[in-house]
């Protein structure tokens, strides 16, 4: 048994060139890596499966840096452009702002740069997470796609709805896998036109088949009873490439915390993921076409509006009231997203969204879905709840809990103070 040998890699040169204005080379040049946990070790034969993994993973970060820090249009410089609320009242429009006017995500595609132009040193923080409990090939289908994945053999998502108990979640979670190969690949995905090649599961096979999906809200925790429809909740996962969880897992770079969660998501069509928020921003772009534009739509209130109401207050914590029932604008805050249509959303801390997927304009929802390319920026802020995701809450309580899943709904949104 040996530890992972290191790739040989083109020398990368002339860095100023490839790098956005922010960056600054001398943080580049020689950095230096400090990893979360050590490398694992395999045989020579196992080797070419980490390596293309590896690969496939430097992809990836590549095109993603490359697109937030690429304009489309005269807006903004050497920035995507991001909706970051879907409504405002003083405009009667969206909010949108130029994304890497963020000290976050500056942070964010500076250190994915880093790791570009250092890929030797940060492979010793790369780990491909075999036998690890809790992370699933989506499918025996998918796992066909990629010789990865079946090196890693991980149980699939049929296996483990399978054993659930609860049974619409296990008829949801078992058609969700059997349609999951049709929902990430094919001709509907396409790349937002700022990102310079392809990263979606067609062009990566192997990571995407060999990431590691998590079905977030299928669980007996509180939280995912919490999330309502067992449709909803067997038709959601995720997969962490980039994390403190994920395949590549870096404690700082130059002595810089890295807080960067880096992944994709999957929704099934015809469910409504409930108004939530977490404690650090987080990003979206939708790579996949549609059968009509309204098909996919979203909603982000910042954590100001008008349309909250504060019901408890503390120096740590506060509980919000949304009450869209009452609310005569509630429809306008809701947007079409589509990969040519308002492809990046940035949510800020605190601030409430959601995603409806239920407007019934596909024709044949088999093999629909939301599929993104995810992150979070500030992941390792432990006194900011590492970004765990919280569920707005019901405020009838004793009102069936699927009734959290429906843009129509009174809920309390108990949120915890950025903490500095």
């Amino acid at each position: 048994m040996k530890k992972l040998a290191l790739l040989s890699f083109f020398p990368l040169t002339v860095l100023s060139k490839e790098l956005p204005p922010f960056i600054d080379t001398d943080f580049i040049q020689n950095a230096e890596f400090k990893c979360l946990n050590s490398l694992p070790k395999v045989d020579e034969n196992e080797e070419k499966f980490v390596k293309k993994l590896w690969n496939e993973t430097l992809t990836y970060l590549e095109g993603y840096a490359t697109a937030l820090s690429t304009s489309t249009n005269n807006l903004c410089y050497k920035s995507d452009l991001a909706m970051t609320e879907t409504y405002s009242k003083e405009t009667g429009k969206e909010v949108k702002q130029c994304i890497m006017d963020n000290v976050d995500m500056q942070k964010l595609v500076k250190h994915i740069y880093t790791i570009i132009h250092n890929p030797e040193k940060a492979y010793q923080c790369f780990n491909p997470q075999k036998n690890v409990a809790g992370l699933y090939s989506p499918s025996s289908e998918v796992k066909e796609i990629s010789e990865v994945a079946k090196w890693l053999n991980r149980s699939t998502l049929k296996n483990y709805f399978e054993n659930q108990t609860i049974d619409p979640i296990k008829r949801n979670g078992i058609k969700f896998s059997e349609n999951f190969y049709q929902m990430i690949t094919g001709k509907d995905l396409t790349m937002p036109n700022n990102f310079p090649f392809d990263i979606s599961a067609n062009a990566l096979p192997n990571l995407w088949a060999s990431v590691g999906w998590i079905p977030m809200y299928s669980g007996s925790d509180l939280r995912s009873v919490n999330a309502g429809d067992e449709h909803f909740r067997g038709g959601y996962a995720y997969g962490e490439i980039m994390g403190h969880w994920g395949l590549l897992q870096i404690d700082t770079i130059n002595n810089e915390p890295v807080g960067a969660e880096i992944g994709m998501t999957v929704q099934a069509m015809n469910t409504f993921y409930p108004y939530h928020f977490h404690n650090i921003p987080e990003i979206y772009y939708t790579i996949k076409e549609p059968k009509c534009e309204n098909s996919i739509q979203q909603f982000v209130l910042g954590k100001n509006s008008s349309e909250l109401n504060t019901v408890d207050e503390s120096k740590k914590t506060r509980s919000l009231e949304f009450n869209s029932i009452f609310s005569k604008d509630i429809n306008k805050y809701w947007r079409s997203t589509t990969p040519k249509k308002d492809p990046l959303l940035y949510i800020p801390r605190n601030s409430i969204h959601a995603f409806d997927l239920t407007q019934q304009c596909e024709n044949n929802s088999k093999g629909s879905a939301h599929i993104t390319i995810w992150a979070r920026s500030t992941a390792n802020e432990k006194n900011n709840d590492y970004g765990t995701t919280l569920l707005c809450e019901l405020k009838d309580e004793s009102l069936p809990k699927n009734k959290i899943n429906d843009r129509n709904v009174d809920v309390i949104c108990k949120q915890n103070i950025h903490i500095y």
